[in-house]
């Protein structure tokens, strides 16, 4: 398995164009502001870590990243609602439209999105199968395919 590395100016360059197209100058400027760590893949950028954990995983299909649930964190708290938000009636493993309260009416089908509560909550990561403007409309239709939810602690006993 590769080692991770402190990101090198010309990582933190790439990781920045890259980052600035998905989220934003904004979020690209801060997150590369901060000590990352990179771990390649045949040379290339594939995974993006902080402080030891996980933040994002770089695919090479598209050049677009993943987000773990650090990292879906870390983004939410840098971008302001509704931006990349689906806001959620209740936590779920699978989100169809009679789920979703309100989305970012920018989201496009294929968009990394974070999953909410109406308190701006993250309740889960995922990518986005139709556009945010059509999400509330398609009650029976899966909407955003889930991909890693926040452990939700139980409060009894």
């Amino acid at each position: 398995m590769p080692a991770r590395r402190t990101a090198t100016t010309k990582d933190l360059f790439r990781l920045r164009a890259l980052l600035s197209a998905q989220f934003g100058p904004s979020v690209a400027g801060d997150l590369t502001s901060r000590p990352l760590e990179v771990e390649l893949r045949h040379g290339k950028i594939r995974y993006v870590y902080l402080e030891g954990r996980r933040l994002m995983t770089l695919r090479p299909r598209d050049f677009t990243f993943t987000l773990s649930l650090d990292g879906a964190e870390l983004v939410r708290s840098l971008l302001p609602p509704p931006r990349l938000r689906v806001t959620l009636v209740k936590p779920a493993d699978i989100v169809v439209g009679a789920l979703v309260l309100s989305a970012d009416k920018l989201i496009r089908p294929g968009d990394e999105v974070l999953l909410v509560d109406s308190d701006d909550r993250l309740l889960g990561v995922g990518k986005a199968r139709v556009p945010g403007f059509m999400m509330s409309l398609l009650k029976d239709q899966e909407v955003v395919r889930v991909r890693e939810v926040v452990e939700v602690v139980s409060q009894e006993g």
